[in-house]
């Protein structure tokens, strides 16, 4: 959206850019725990994303997750994803290379070195925090709210992605637009 919109883009805050490439073992893995066993595929895509230390937590998300999608939709969905991107996937990281905003990528430092997706964007800024798994608001969520508003200039701290007085006033709302992939 903010490669294809950037006039309507004035700050861009990814957390854990994309990385489910076909060519990642853990991605076939997952991929065949999904086609096999559904709560087996459930439980660990769950615990992926919230850390193995989060029993209760994962379990919950676990059963969410079965509770709200059908193994036979998630694998109709994962298996258009990777019919469409499978012997192409150099081709999701083209419109990165499009973005001309101000980009904070985040992420957990447990969790893999952020992909070829961010190198690409021009003057990108990159964060790591502590903890585990991959949602946002465990471990310190509170410092990544606070990352982000520092980066938009929300907080009142002066950073340099504070917009100006004349913007800030002729602004009336903001919008928060959520992408998210799924293994």
């Amino acid at each position: 959206y903010a490669a294809a919109h950037p006039e309507r883009v004035r700050h861009l805050a990814l957390w854990v850019p994309p990385s489910l490439l076909p060519d990642n073992p853990q991605v076939r893995s997952g991929g065949q725990l999904a086609a096999s066993d559904w709560e087996d595929f459930t439980e660990w895509y769950a615990h992926q994303a919230f850390g193995w230390a989060r029993g209760e937590q994962s379990n919950a998300y676990a059963r969410l997750i079965r509770e709200t999608v059908t193994q036979e939709t998630f694998l109709r969905f994962s298996g258009g994803w990777l019919r469409t991107w499978g012997s192409r996937f150099d081709e999701l990281y083209e419109p990165a290379a499009r973005v001309r905003v101000p980009t904070l990528c985040m992420q957990r430092q447990d969790y893999e070195a952020f992909p070829r997706f961010v190198a690409p964007i021009a003057g990108a800024t990159t964060r790591m925090f502590p903890g585990k798994g991959m949602v946002p608001y465990l471990d310190g969520g509170q410092d990544v709210v606070q990352a982000i508003a520092d980066f938009v200039g929300a907080s009142g701290s002066g950073q340099s992605g504070a917009p100006d007085r004349q913007t800030a006033d002729s602004t009336a709302a903001m919008a928060v637009i959520l992408f998210t992939d799924i293994v």
